[in-house]
Formats: C-alpha cells, sequence, structure tokens
C-alpha cells in the first residue's frame, strides 16, 4: 500500500467517521495523471502527476487539499460513491431474485413490472459522521415508494433477497 493510499484512509476516516480497507481504496496511474477510486468508483484526478508520487507526502497533502477543494461534504461524496458502488455491484444479482420472490407473494405483475430498485441513503439527515443507513427503495417515481432498510455496516454484506421480499411485502402492504 503506498503512502498516498494510507494517508488519504487515515484523512477520511478522520474527516468523514467513514472507516476504509486498504482493498476499497485505489490509486491508478493513467494518461500522466493519477485517478483515485474509492469503493471502485472514481473519487479524484490529479494531473501531472507520475507513479513515484505515490510515496511522496507532499504529494499525499496536495491530493488531500485537491478533495477538500472540490467537494463541499467529504462524506456526502463517500456517501453517493458508496451507493454508486451498492447500486453497481449488488443490484444486478438481487434484483431477479428479489423478482422471482415477489412473484411467488403474488405482488401483482403490473406492480412488479413498473418497479425500479435501488440502494438510497436513509439516514444522512439526522448524520454527520460515518457511513448512513442504507435502504434498498422500491419505486415506480409516481406513487409506490417502499424502503426497506439493509445493513451495509458488516462486511461483506448478506443481502439476503428473501428477508427484503417479506419485508417489501408488508411495508407495500401497509402503504395500500
Amino acid at each position: 500500500m503506498s503512502f498516498l493510499i494510507e494517508s488519504l484512509i487515515e484523512r477520511l476516516d478522520e474527516e468523514t467517521g467513514i472507516s476504509l480497507a486498504a482493498s476499497e481504496v485505489k490509486a491508478e496511474c493513467v494518461d500522466g495523471g493519477i485517478e483515485i477510486y474509492v469503493w471502485g468508483q472514481l473519487l479524484i484526478v490529479a494531473d501531472d502527476a507520475e507513479a513515484d508520487m505515490l510515496e511522496d507526502e507532499s504529494f499525499a497533502d496536495e491530493i488531500w487539499d485537491l478533495i477538500i477543494d472540490e467537494f463541499y461534504d467529504v462524506r456526502e461524496k463517500l456517501i453517493e460513491l458508496k451507493l454508486l458502488a451498492l447500486n453497481a455491484d449488488h443490484l444486478p444479482e438481487l434484483t431477479p431474485k428479489l423478482l422471482t420472490l415477489l412473484e411467488a407473494q403474488k405482488v401483482d405483475k403490473k406492480i412488479l413490472s413498473s418497479l425500479d430498485y435501488i440502494f438510497e441513503d436513509i439516514s444522512s439527515a439526522d448524520k454527520d459522521f460515518g457511513l448512513p443507513k442504507v435502504g434498498l427503495c422500491f419505486t415506480d417515481y409516481e406513487g409506490i415508494r417502499v424502503l426497506v432498510p439493509v445493513d451495509i455496516a458488516k462486511r461483506p454484506y448478506h443481502f439476503d433477497p428473501t428477508v427484503i421480499a417479506v419485508e417489501f411485502d408488508k411495508r407495500f402492504k401497509a402503504k395500500v
């Protein structure tokens, strides 16, 4: 792990309360610059940088200043990246399983065909430190909006489609 990555992990934790593992932060040298990724999502690009700068303390300070200047709220940016990563990494596998389970629960096929699924922050308004609570939102963007909380505090994630489908059914019936 480079000095830059170590420095970013420490500073992001201090600034946001979001602890990152070394495997969740990556720096890549691309086209004469360095791209910084968190959870596989692009955080920031430093132009005119080379691989040997990854071990330079002053470059780490420069990157941190760039992040602070670029993002008014660094925690909110990390949450945005986390949600993007959850949606990209977990929804493609989870969605078909949920559809099968919801069809088995006799949820109207017309409703099911109109639903989109997206992980959402359901607590940031109440928090200013650490990862937020996250929910899987089922929505048709018009009248249906059902949130099912999921746990992103434990790794590896275990999004149980059966539990989510049952919870959706309960919450959906309560709204109708």
